[in-house]
């Protein structure tokens, strides 16, 4: 189950491309644009009074910010996820840069984007350190 759709919460994830059909395949219903509002062991009741029952749920949460880490600085968009300049530069500063799950980018948050990005930024960080242009 994915909360908005599955387009957005896999935007541009090519390993995702026939997800849908793969689901199909396994005989797996895929249900998008529940919101939920409860969950108890059988059952997932969304904010307008729908009810999915199953024996086995798989749901796939919003991505959502790290709101006391942001609340101190000025870069973040409305659902708490840092915004930052093509450097990775929190708010454009020049001392804070994020990488990984806190970022504000569209697409599924996996571990290997965040390591692609934490390299950039620690070469980033090492080029403004040493004078030079960035990456």
């Amino acid at each position: 189950m994915f909360p908005r759709g599955i387009d957005d919460a896999l935007h541009g994830a090519g390993l995702f491309r026939d997800i849908g059909g793969a689901f199909e395949k396994k005989a797996v219903d895929l249900v998008e644009n529940f919101p939920v509002e409860r969950v108890t062991p059988r059952a997932l009741y969304s904010v307008n009074g729908s009810c999915l029952r199953a024996d086995l749920l798989m749901v796939v949460p919003p991505s959502r910010g790290h709101s006391r880490l942001l609340a101190q600085t000025t870069g973040s968009d409305a659902a708490g996820l840092a915004e930052t300049n093509e450097y990775l530069q929190l708010g454009g500063d020049p001392y804070i840069y994020a990488a990984g799950d806190i970022l504000s980018l569209p697409g599924p948050h996996f571990g290997y984007m965040a390591i692609r990005q934490g390299k950039l930024a620690a070469r980033n960080i090492d080029a403004w350190l040493r004078g030079e242009t960035w990456t």
